[in-house]
């Protein structure tokens, strides 16, 4: 299935042509962002096509739902490997667009997936050249001894995975236009004037989630250490019912429930007015990110050490280490989610504190730079 999103096709003459493969879920694709910035820093004008998996009927957010706000990519592709003859049709698609260049942003990928995806695009789609495939992603967690393995961010890998040389792409990496601004806006109306504290306490799985009545706690000493501040909930609609148990504790004057109440960019028009994010590892603590904010971040231990950490070097990341540490589950029941658990309210708090005293001293000063949640 190909859908064109500006451009026509087949290619213009003369225009180079760019492929973009990378698959995954809402956290995968933006942690991806600033590689995709680079990459179309380094093909100024090219026509780009991303190549990524197919939309599903679950509840999850694909690629294509977020890069086609960055206004990058003309086109998309889906990739299914679950459907033989969308395969062929995207191999067709490829050799009909006779692209240059395709990188292969994978994410971690298993040693049969890896050899099936060079075989893919380097014989059957026909890529004269690839970036990415010369080494397999990390896919192991554990060394031959039985430790975890550091890894890399893997926005940091991805974008070396593009060009190791070069400053980093510039804050924000994506940029909502009018209609999402002025949504957003609209939203935070209850809460205008105030010092915006974005909270994510959800997630689609079970065992990244710190306990609601934790971060109850937590807001509940941002709001009174700080009389102007009020907490903004961000999530998908699952997070709904547990935003509206935030906002009825704290106070309507003081919380605001956005949990399924806005799409992609809109929560990012949102987030770009918060002044710093406290929340879960999902991907909305890494759109926080890459909007600008810096974040305090409760971790699971479920996978490598900050390998899913977000975007940039700003961040408080809050992980505790056990002996089942890299255990991958979905659902911790026989643990009952300890690495979590020994996460204390006074931890988080400890976190959050520097954070907020710094985002009253910039709207004190009127710096613009660290001027976030005030009405404009």
């Amino acid at each position: 299935m190909f859908k064109l999103n500006r451009s026509q096709h087949p290619n213009p003459r003369g225009r180079e042509h760019v492929c973009v493969f990378r698959i995954g879920h809402f956290g995968d694709t933006v942690v991806a962002l600033p590689a995709i910035h680079r990459i179309a820093g380094r093909h100024p004008g090219a026509q780009v096509t991303l190549i990524t998996n197919a939309p599903s009927k679950d509840s999850f957010v694909t690629a294509w739902d977020v890069l086609r706000h960055t206004g990058i990519f003309d086109g998309v592709l889906f990739y299914d490997t679950t459907r033989p003859r969308q395969l062929l049709g995207l191999a067709l698609a490829c050799l009909r667009l006779q692209p240059a260049h395709l990188y292969y942003l994978s994410p971690p990928r298993s040693a049969t997936q890896f050899r099936r995806d060079k075989v893919f695009f380097r014989v059957v789609c026909g890529f004269r050249s690839i970036t990415g495939l010369d080494a397999r992603p990390p896919h192991e967690l554990r060394d031959a001894a039985g430790e975890l393995f550091v890894l890399p961010r893997e926005c940091d890998r991805l974008l070396r995975v593009v060009d190791a040389s070069g400053a980093p792409p510039t804050l924000p990496y994506l940029t909502p236009p009018p209609a999402a601004e002025s949504k957003a806006k609209a939203l935070l109306q209850p809460v205008a004037g105030r010092l915006l504290v974005a909270l994510g306490p959800g997630s689609k799985m079970p065992a990244k989630k710190w306990f609601l009545d934790r971060y109850l706690a937590v807001a509940r000493r941002i709001v009174e250490t700080s009389p102007n501040a009020a907490i903004v909930v961000f999530g998908g609609g699952e997070d709904r019912a547990e935003g509206d148990q935030l906002v009825q504790a704290i106070g309507a004057d003081r919380a605001l429930n956005l949990a399924g109440a806005t799409n992609i960019i809109e929560s990012a028009a949102a987030l770009a007015r918060c002044a710093f994010y406290v929340g879960n590892d999902t991907g909305t603590m890494h759109l926080a990110a890459v909007m600008g904010l810096r974040c305090v971040a409760v971790f699971t231990s479920r996978e490598n050490r900050d390998s899913w950490a977000p975007w940039g070097d700003a961040h408080t990341i809050l992980r505790r280490e056990l002996a089942c540490s890299g255990c991958m589950l979905e659902r911790c029941e026989v643990e009952r989610m300890r690495c979590l658990d020994l996460i204390s309210v006074n931890d988080v708090w400890a976190a959050v504190e520097p954070y907020l005293n710094a985002a009253w001293v910039g709207a004190a000063d009127r710096r613009p730079a660290t001027l976030r949640g005030i009405d404009r």
